[in-house]
């Protein structure tokens, strides 16, 4: 199963080619095409457990995948973040580690990708 979200229509990708591995459900932030919403709207109506979640996009919503599935095993997020050198000697895309002042993960060394539940956004 997959869940898209997209701001319009007009913005709407990979729908086709996604559905040939499940079921696929759209959202649009502006009820232009599919469910009107963010992906929240389908993830909070379905009672399924995931065998795993991967997420990239918008800041809200990776923030929302990363507290929805905080402990799951398999679940991840794809970050984005500004890079002033993007070896890790800036520290400019930081993010913290839960539960620690001292700790800190950077996106562009120690990820892109992070299991949820191991940076706060």
């Amino acid at each position: 199963m997959t869940v898209l979200g997209f701001a319009t229509k007009d913005a709407v990708i990979l729908e086709t080619e996604l559905a040939q591995y499940g079921q696929v459900f759209v959202t649009t932030d502006d009820g232009s095409y599919g469910i009107k919403g963010n992906v929240s709207v389908v993830i909070n109506d379905l009672d399924i457990q995931f065998d795993a979640v991967y997420s990239c996009g918008a800041p809200g919503m990776m923030k929302y995948i990363n507290q929805k599935f905080y402990n799951h095993p398999r679940a991840y997020l794809s970050l984005e973040s500004r890079m002033a050198c993007g070896m890790g000697a800036c520290y400019a895309c930081v993010l913290k580690v839960p539960e620690s002042e001292t700790v800190s993960q950077r996106v562009c060394e120690d990820g892109p990708v992070f299991r949820t539940g191991t940076v706060v956004l």
